[in-house]
């Protein structure tokens, strides 16, 4: 499903606004410390997957940065897209 926040809207509540339609929700995350994530919340900006997660009605799941995967996987024109070895 292919997620578009309202005009004033953030992406987490885009996603879970979304998410009433899904059985579940898949997101990723940069790994940031506790303490960057702090100071990015002291001027307002937040963790995407942390207020997904803490808000969520379906399962969650949250993929780092760091997860090994076999191919990579790039989007395109809101279209999940394989790109082969």
């Amino acid at each position: 499903m292919i997620v578009h926040p309202r005009k004033n809207e953030s992406t987490a509540s885009a996603v879970l606004r979304a998410s009433k339609k899904a059985d579940s929700i898949i997101c990723g995350t940069r790994g940031l410390g506790a303490f960057q994530n702090s100071l990015l919340k002291a001027v307002g900006l937040g963790s995407l997957s942390h207020d997904i997660v803490q808000n969520a009605t379906v399962p969650v799941t949250v993929v780092p940065i760091t997860t090994p995967v076999c191919e990579m996987i790039e989007v395109r024109e809101g279209v999940g897209v394989g790109s082969g070895k």
